[in-house]
Formats: C-alpha cells, sequence, structure tokens
C-alpha cells in the first residue's frame, strides 16, 4: 500500500503536522508516532441530519469524498519541537506569550504543550523541515472525523449551551 506522509496544521480553535492556524498539532515527521489513515471515501461537509451548517460545509448529508492512505502524526508540535525550527535558522518565531497569554511558545513551563498562535505559513515552513507537509483539507476531516457522521466527535448535540462565538 502506497501511503503519504503528511504533517498536518490547522487552527486549534478553528485546530492538525498536527498544527492548528491558532495552534500547532502535530507535524508529519519521520518519527514513530504516526498513524496510517486507511484509503477510503467518506462524507465530507455538513454532517447527516445538522441543520446549523453553513454554506461553505456543502450539501446535508456532506458529499462523498475519496482519500488514498496517508500517514499522520499521532501527536500535536511541541512548543520544544517548534523552538528546535527557530534554533535552526529555518521556522520564524510565531506570536508567543508577550503578545498573547493564550499562546504556548515564550511561555514557562509550556515546552510540552502544543506550539499554538502559528500561522499557515508558519506551520507549512515547519512540517517541510520535518519532512513532511501539511494535509489537504480532505485528509484532514477524514482523519478528524475517524468514521464518525456526526456533527461532533462525541455526538450530535453540542457541548455548550451558547457557542463561544456568539459570547464577544
Amino acid at each position: 500500500m502506497s501511503v503519504s506522509r503528511i504533517s498536518p496544521v490547522v487552527p486549534r480553535i478553528v485546530s492538525a503536522c498536527s498544527f492548528s492556524v491558532l495552534a500547532l498539532s502535530a507535524a508529519v515527521s519521520h518519527a514513530k508516532d504516526t498513524v496510517v489513515i486507511p484509503a477510503g471515501s467518506f462524507q465530507m461537509g455538513c454532517s447527516v441530519n445538522d441543520t446549523a451548517c453553513d454554506r461553505d460545509e456543502g450539501p446535508q448529508g456532506g458529499t462523498a469524498v475519496n482519500v488514498p492512505a496517508f500517514e499522520l502524526d499521532k501527536f500535536e508540535v511541541t512548543v520544544a519541537s517548534y523552538q528546535a525550527c527557530i534554533d535552526a535558522g529555518i521556522c520564524v518565531r510565531p506570536k508567543d506569550f508577550q503578545r498573547n497569554k493564550y499562546c504556548n511558545v515564550g511561555a514557562e513551563g509550556r515546552d510540552n504543550h502544543p506550539a499554538n498562535c502559528v500561522d499557515w505559513q508558519e506551520a507549512l515552513t515547519y512540517c517541510e523541515w520535518k519532512g513532511g507537509r501539511l494535509p489537504y483539507e480532505a485528509e484532514w476531516e477524514k482523519a478528524a472525523r475517524a468514521g464518525s457522521t456526526s456533527p461532533y466527535p462525541w455526538g450530535k448535540r453540542s457541548a455548550v449551551k451558547t457557542p463561544f462565538w456568539m459570547t464577544v
């Protein structure tokens, strides 16, 4: 079976290397801690019976997408790992704790926390430095869904009464 190695970057608050636009998840590397996402099709986009889908999520029930097998890191990129890329002169320092208290880079005692507050280009640079790449949108969604067709990983109902974005 042919497997491509990727490193996801996806925003943590929005959140996969694995990276986030707001937080870095784990990047694809040649590490042992990877998981093979098997080839196959899945319904991408709006989940079945989800009445709260946005227009960019496609039709209710999703769109059938076929994805080849790929390998994804199990763990998010840590602050220490991202710092090694900075120290090597490859990566640039992202927004850090001094600029935003929610950012882990530069925060004391957070070396093993996910590298967050990293933008797409910073995540891409890190992944390439590790010999990987960012996942395509369909790859990331297939991995994140893990076979589920529900709107949320834990089921059909939101875990909060009022979404965060409605409180700001």
